[in-house]
């Protein structure tokens, strides 16, 4: 359940008719959570191991919502697996506002990672995109492959920002 923290007051300027703005309840809510995403992949499902965490946050204002994500992949069960891996959100985004599909498709891009694998000193600074109604797909900076096994040696983490529109009728 959100935890609701407030509302949104309208300011009016001395003369304006008050009729003239209407904000809904959806539109005044601001409200937070937490969440645990969903990582999936084409071709194989990676699996976070015993030490490993999924581990997801959202605060909305009205239909603004920022999502911050911390993902580990870790300990014995670990399993880097799968090409253009998939991390869900909490809600629908509002499709009417952003359009969806992988880079070079137009797609926007909502925010940006970063990455790191245990073995490796490769760090990278990945631009995030909405690639379906409720999931993101990451791109590292002057790549045009999304993020995957390939990636990354031993354990992974991801960790990211984004700020979509969510769709109405989601609340």
């Amino acid at each position: 359940m959100a935890t609701r923290v407030g509302h949104i007051i309208p300011v009016y300027a001395a003369g304006d008719e008050l009729e003239a703005v209407t904000l809904t309840e959806t539109d005044r809510a601001c409200e937070h959570d937490t969440y645990t995403p969903t990582l999936t992949a084409s071709g194989g499902t990676p699996a976070i191991g015993a030490d490993g965490f999924l581990t997801g946050w959202w605060s909305r204002v009205g239909l603004d919502m920022d999502v911050w994500i911390d993902i580990s992949l870790a300990g014995v069960g670990v399993s880097l697996v799968g090409t253009s891996w998939r991390i869900s959100l909490p809600y629908n985004v509002d499709l009417t506002r952003h359009s969806v599909g992988v880079l070079n498709a137009a797609s926007d891009m909502v925010g940006a990672a970063v990455t790191w694998s245990a073995t490796s000193a490769d760090g990278r600074v990945c631009g995030v995109l909405v690639s379906a109604v409720k999931e993101l797909i990451f791109y590292p900076n002057g790549s045009t492959a999304s993020i995957g096994s390939g990636n990354f040696t031993t354990g992974a983490r991801i960790k990211g920002h984004v700020r979509v529109k969510v769709a109405a009728d989601q609340f």
